[in-house]
C-alpha cells in the first residue's frame, strides 16, 4: 500500500501527464498554474463540472490530482517538501 506522500506525488504526475495530453502546459513551472487555471475554466461552470467536459467522470480522483499538482509546485517554489516527505 502506497503512503499519502507517494500518492500525492503519484496523482501529481498522473495529471501532468493528462493535462498535457489535453493540450495543457503542465510541467511543474509557476506558470503552468495559470494552465491550471484555464483548465478548470474549460471544465467547470456555475459550481459544477460541466457536462461532456474532463471533470465530468472520476471528479474526486481529478480534482485530489490538481490539489498534488498544486501542491507540489508550490512546495517546490517555496524549497520545501511535501508533509510527510521526511
Amino acid at each position: 500500500m502506497a503512503t499519502l506522500p507517494q500518492d500525492v506525488t503519484s496523482a501529481a504526475e498522473w495529471i501532468a501527464g493528462a493535462l498535457q495530453h489535453s493540450g495543457y502546459q503542465a510541467d511543474f513551472s509557476p506558470q503552468s498554474l495559470a494552465e491550471i487555471d484555464r483548465f478548470i475554466d474549460d471544465h467547470w461552470s456555475d459550481g459544477r463540472a460541466r457536462p461532456g467536459g474532463l471533470l465530468a467522470d472520476a471528479l474526486g480522483h481529478k480534482l485530489f490530482s490538481l490539489g498534488a499538482y498544486v501542491g507540489r509546485d508550490h512546495s517546490a517554489r517555496a524549497g520545501r517538501e511535501l508533509a510527510g516527505r521526511r
